[in-house]
């Protein structure tokens, strides 16, 4: 990533695909020690799956940028507001954002100063009508003049958007949907959907299709992020 008089943009980006569920097992070693009480406590594979994937990518991504000898030293702790907050030892201004569907995860790690965040999603025809219900006049209309065959890769784009600014604000979709309206939405050459926000116009999210899911990325607006698929 580059940023005009900025020289610090060191960031962490790991994705995992987990399709033998055996392999579950194997990633249990990254934990750290209250984080396998709290994997333990689940009593759904599901939620035990999805548990570990996060916490799997963070270490990776946390071992590329501070160099992490042994990953499990590091403790992720859910914050008041369930954000992830990384426990460790000079740390103090490094964050971890943390997404995860089905059988897939991934987490970005970086500096506090330069915030940002991540969601992925399942495209999902079921999600249709659910995702266009919460959308704004002005959103329907983007919608329509987007030139994008594929609805449900749109919708879940500007899900994913909105997932990702309430991580970066920490309080998640709790708000009136109508703060997070998006205000452009442009695929641009590299098959990446770009979206900015109508009421906070210092953010934009850069979303890329992979396979069935779709990964949303959010940054400051006037840094440049290179994506490919």
């Amino acid at each position: 990533m580059k940023r005009d008089s900025f020289t610090d943009l060191n960031s962490s980006i790991y994705y995992t695909e987990i399709n033998d569920a055996s392999e579950i097992e194997n990633l249990k070693e990254f934990l750290h020690q209250e984080e396998l009480k709290r994997f333990n406590s689940y009593t759904s594979d599901t939620r035990k799956q999805s548990f570990v994937l996060g916490r799997y990518c963070a270490k990776k991504a946390l071992q590329k940028y501070s160099n992490i000898n042994i990953p499990s030293s590091i403790w992720i702790e859910p914050g008041v507001f369930n954000q992830p907050v990384i426990k460790a030892p000079n740390m103090g201004e490094t964050k971890v954002s943390i997404s995860h569907s089905r059988n897939a995860a991934i987490a970005a790690v970086y500096n506090e100063s330069h915030p940002m965040s991540v969601d992925i999603e399942q495209i999902n025809a079921s999600n249709r009508d659910s995702i266009y219900s919460q959308l704004t006049e002005r959103e329907k209309s983007i919608v329509q003049l987007s030139g994008i065959s594929n609805m449900d890769r749109i919708l879940t784009t500007l899900w994913t958007a909105k997932e990702c600014l309430g991580k970066v604000l920490t309080t998640g979709l709790t708000c009136d949907m109508k703060l997070f309206e998006i205000d452009t939405l442009v695929l641009n050459k590299d098959n990446v959907i770009e979206c900015t926000f109508n009421n906070f116009i210092q953010y934009k999210t850069s979303s890329i299709l992979y396979n069935d899911k779709l990964i949303t990325i959010l940054i400051p607006k006037r840094t440049n992020i290179c994506l490919r698929n």
